[in-house]
């Protein structure tokens, strides 16, 4: 037996274009929802979710406010973050102490160095601090 292949029309054509299209129109929809949805979805996670901060304590030097929060995550113990403030406008966050007493932060070229037990500040620019770590690590 010999199938008799059928020529295809050009209507047909049109058909089978226009219903690829739907199908293709049908498949971006859906997928940009999805999308929308899962950003949704991931956005409430992170602020369900999210670290819960509170002011701890605060220092003020000079022109200068300092702010410890303390932080707790889902998992792991509480950590400390430090903001560092100018005349009440943020100028450096998020740093973290190097020991109990010493917070440094960097506000442009300069670093900002804060012994929080004793009360005292020192600026130093940025590069003549790293040039004096080399130094003395040299020596």
């Amino acid at each position: 037996m010999k199938r008799k292949i059928k020529k295809t029309s050009f209507a047909d054509l049109l058909v089978l274009v226009a219903l690829c299209f739907g199908f293709y129109l049908c498949v971006t929809s859906i997928s940009s929802m999805l999308d929308n949805t899962i950003d949704a979805t991931q956005e409430t996670i992170v602020e369900f979710v999210g670290d819960d901060c509170k002011l701890n304590r605060k220092w003020h030097l000079k022109d200068y406010k300092i702010e410890e929060t303390r932080c707790l995550g889902l998992e792991g113990p509480a950590y400390y973050q430090f903001n560092l403030y100018n005349r009440d406008i943020l100028i450096s966050e998020n740093s973290l102490s190097k020991d109990t007493c010493l917070v440094e932060f960097i506000h442009e070229q300069e670093l900002v160095s804060v012994n929080i037990c004793k009360e005292q500040m020192q600026v130093a620019q940025l590069a003549d601090s790293i040039g004096e770590t080399l130094n003395a690590n040299l020596r």
